[in-house]
């Protein structure tokens, strides 16, 4: 009796986490098992947030056949069965983001691949069928912001400004490493700052 009990004690205990799959954790936590007919087994990228703009995180996950798949999140508390959002997404994705990125209501989803980014926005009314490269990330620390702007004397809102325009120079090719490129690149940054009214950078203040 004691070895069957062990046994079954055994059979109980769930298998190592390095032995389970992680769609298959992802199965259990997210969505009801049959769910997976629409998905698929081998799915294997997960992320969270208000897809539909209803102001609760909805799941989203991305399948070995290309489908970006969504299960929404319904009255705050339950997920939905899945559905696609988009057929036919490239092969090779190692991250998904999830981010409102625009002023519409909801979120947009962002697949991440070792050498790029691709947004996925315009739901219509919730599959996305507007689809762009992104050309990467600015990060902003406020506090070394706000410190370099109390240094220089530098209305702060002017310091985000100018950092905003030159990451976004930096995304588009222009860098600094030469001082003919450094030249190029600051009167490109001025121009642009002027015509958002703010000042030359580059120039002190008189």
């Amino acid at each position: 009796m004691l070895v069957v009990l062990l046994t079954v004690a055994a059979a109980l205990q769930p298998p190592a986490a390095e032995d389970v799959p992680i769609a298959s954790i992802a199965a259990r936590t997210f969505a009801r098992s049959e769910d997976w007919v629409t998905t698929g087994l081998d799915c294997t990228l997960f992320a969270a947030g208000d897809i539909d703009g209803d102001g609760f995180a909805d799941v989203v996950t991305l399948n070995g056949a290309g489908q970006l798949c969504w299960a929404a999140c319904v009255h705050g508390w339950k997920a939905s069965p899945w559905e696609v959002l988009r057929e036919g997404v490239a092969k090779g994705a190692v991250d998904l983001v999830v981010a409102d990125l625009d002023p519409a209501p909801g979120c947009e989803v962002v697949v991440r691949y070792p050498e790029r980014d691709v947004l996925f926005a315009v739901r219509d009314p919730v599959r996305f069928r507007d689809e762009r490269e992104l050309q990467g990330d600015i990060a902003l620390c406020a506090p070394v912001i706000e410190r370099e702007a109390r240094a220089g004397a530098i209305a702060p809102e002017a310091h985000y400004a100018h950092l905003v325009v030159h990451g976004m120079l930096h995304l588009q090719g222009y860098d600094h490493e030469t001082a003919r490129d450094a030249e190029r690149m600051e009167r490109r940054e001025a121009a642009i700052l002027k015509r958002l009214g703010y000042p030359d950078p580059y120039r002190p203040a008189r």
